[in-house]
């Protein structure tokens, strides 16, 4: 396994309920709403630009690497990393990554082909 494919780190956050925030962390609750989702580092915690930096590390390995022998890859990743992938591979912009996020999240255990769009075909 690639650490580079690893979930978004909320840091302190991570297993955290909004309850359990709002009560521990009020400071740091604020300034993630100032901040934005994309933007917001969580202590001991990874931004949105932290997890694009390791999606961009990945796809240079892949696609200087194992893409040119296999010309195919299966990723497995969960689904704010893989908003950001979107997001990348279709150069979409924060805010369309943040409604894509809101309104039409990658489903838990889905499969997404891109193939110079990303499709997702659901799974049950």
């Amino acid at each position: 396994m690639d650490p580079r494919l690893d979930e978004w780190w909320r840091g302190v956050w991570h297993t955290m309920n909004k309850a359990d925030i709002s009560r521990l962390y009020p400071l740091e609750e604020q300034i993630q709403k100032r901040e934005g989702w994309y933007h917001y580092r969580a202590p001991g915690g990874q931004s949105g630009p932290d997890v694009e930096l390791q999606i961009r590390s990945f796809l240079n390995d892949f696609l200087y690497g194992c893409y040119s022998y296999f010309r195919t890859i299966f990723i497995v990743g969960h689904g704010k990393w893989a908003i950001l992938f979107w997001r990348l591979m279709t150069e979409a912009s924060i805010e369309e990554a943040a409604e894509r996020l809101k309104n039409n999240p990658f489903g838990n255990c889905s499969i997404t082909i891109f193939d110079g769009s990303i499709r997702e075909i659901p799974t049950q």
